[in-house]
């Protein structure tokens, strides 16, 4: 307890110190620039002063009246200046808060940042960081239906882990998706993964492992969904370069990329996965 005592006394007193340096600097400022300016309000717009100071076509007292005239910091109204004071404690105390939990002035007074070691102490953290080594290229949204938490509690672990290095992100056609930062997964590995999470694109891809040269009316037949929603799906699937595709006439074939033909049937043997002897339509 007095370890942490110590750290909330000391970040009271470097807060302190900070409004106390902000104030001063304020008030300097203010003296330096020369104060505030008042003005006589018979300097406005004409049609406005007759309205308000009469008609001033005769001579009058006040047209004859003093310039402007420079008044001091502290000559200004007592409240005015208690609320500049109020609004420059506030943003200093938020500011200063800010600093501390974000950890960038870690080194004032010995105070540090969470070491790598200790990231994983956090329950909610450590939850997300379970759920991402267990299915890898886990996307945002899947980890909020897995951990029950919200968008924004999700996403603020994952950009702990991410600045810690404990994970790491693969951008693909179908969005982020998040690996443990280790050599697990290859670049390709890490691309089929992704696209495998989605079970309809997952079949395409094992449907043509195993009848390369496939079409996409063919593939609409065997997996029962329209031509467009294949079209999709290969779409993606081509831009990845986990697909290629080759026109004969007027059809055009598909085939798995030679590059991913190995990280494919590891994957397809890996899960398990029964691909079946797809009868391919005439």
């Amino acid at each position: 307890m007095r370890g942490r005592e110590r750290k909330i006394t000391l970040i009271l007193t470097t807060g302190i110190l900070l409004i106390i340096i902000t104030g001063f600097i304020g008030v300097v400022s203010a003296i330096e620039t020369g104060g505030y300016v008042v003005e006589p309000a018979y300097g406005i717009s004409p049609d406005y002063t007759n309205i308000y100071f009469g008609d001033l076509s005769g001579d009058y007292d006040f047209l004859q009246g003093p310039g402007p005239e420079k008044i001091g910091y502290w000559e200004l109204p007592i409240m005015i200046i208690l609320i500049l004071i109020v609004i420059g404690l506030i943003s200093s105390i938020f500011y200063t808060v800010k600093l501390f939990l974000s950890g960038k002035i870690s080194f004032i007074y010995g105070l540090s940042k969470i070491k790598k070691k200790d990231i994983l102490e956090n329950e909610s953290r450590r939850k997300v960081y379970d759920t991402i080594l267990q299915n890898p290229g886990i996307q945002l949204c899947e980890i909020e239906k897995l951990t029950g938490f919200t968008n924004k509690n999700s996403e603020y672990h994952i950009k702990k882990l991410l600045s810690y290095s404990l994970i790491v992100y693969k951008q693909t056609s179908r969005g982020k998706g998040y690996f443990q930062n280790s050599n697990t997964y290859s670049l390709k590995e890490k691309i089929v993964y992704m696209h495998s999470k989605n079970p309809t694109e997952k079949r395409i891809i094992e449907i043509i492992h195993e009848n390369p040269g496939i079409t996409r009316k063919e593939l609409s037949g065997v997996i029962k969904i329209s031509a467009p929603s294949v079209s999709w799906y290969i779409t993606g699937l081509t831009n990845d370069n986990i697909l290629k595709k080759e026109r004969v006439g007027t059809r055009v074939h598909y085939y798995i990329n030679d590059s991913f033909k190995t990280d494919i049937s590891n994957l397809i043997n890996e899960k398990k996965a029964v691909v079946f002897n797809y009868e391919i339509p005439s």
